[in-house]
């Protein structure tokens, strides 16, 4: 099971006056807010929050700040690959004296399929000026089967890091094949290390790869 991503939400309503008489209830003020996928046709994915009350805090007499935690699980509120991108935070402040604010859109969020990126470089060690096979793999989240599968015709960059140093530099740019998969060649010219580095997209996050070292002989 693909693991659920967290996405924090906060929200600012002015315009409610604590200072009314209390007159429905004996908290300061009742609180309701949801995540929608932004869709000009049809919600195709709802979040509640973990705590419908949040956790809010008083700035002044007009004017509270509400935290809210939402748990979103791949296999209920996504429905499907294409939800994922920029959902719209909906929220709702009710207070005692019956005024309310509600704003459609009062936050954006980012819930993306998770990615993953592998890289093996070979052979290991290796001759100075010999050919290395760099070889690795992009996959990201599957909503639908709730497996990881392969991303295709994606840019990754190749890089390397030069034993001793702290920066890694681009060496060139591999595309992923059909299914997702990465292999490429280059000169063995220093102890280092090698790895893989994907920008991400509109749908699925940037990463980058565990080291690969190499020593060269």
């Amino acid at each position: 099971m693909i693991p659920p991503t967290r996405q924090k939400a906060g929200i600012t309503a002015p315009g409610i006056d604590h200072r009314q008489p209390r007159t429905r209830s004996t908290r300061p003020c009742e609180r309701r807010l949801v995540l929608d996928p932004q869709d000009l046709t049809i919600t195709r994915g709802l979040v509640m929050p973990d705590n419908i009350a949040g956790k809010c805090a008083r700035q002044s007499f007009t004017t509270t700040t509400c935290t809210y935690t939402l748990k979103i699980d791949p296999r209920i509120h996504p429905q499907d690959n294409t939800t994922a991108g920029t959902w719209t935070v909906r929220a709702h402040a009710l207070a005692n004296d019956g005024d309310y604010l509600t704003k459609d859109s009062a936050a954006k969020a980012k819930v993306l399929r998770n990615s993953r990126l592998s890289v093996n470089a070979s052979p290991e060690p290796v001759k100075k000026d010999k050919t290395i096979t760099v070889a690795g793999a992009l996959t990201r989240a599957d909503w639908e089967t709730y497996k990881y599968g392969g991303y295709t015709k994606q840019p990754v960059k190749l890089q390397f890091k030069t034993k001793g140093t702290s920066t890694y530099k681009t060496l060139k740019t591999v595309t992923t094949d059909s299914k997702g998969n990465l292999r490429t060649t280059t000169k063995a010219t220093a102890d280092g290390c090698f790895r893989y580095s994907f920008a991400g997209t509109s749908t699925t996050p940037a990463v980058a790869s565990t080291a690969d070292y190499v020593d060269v002989k």
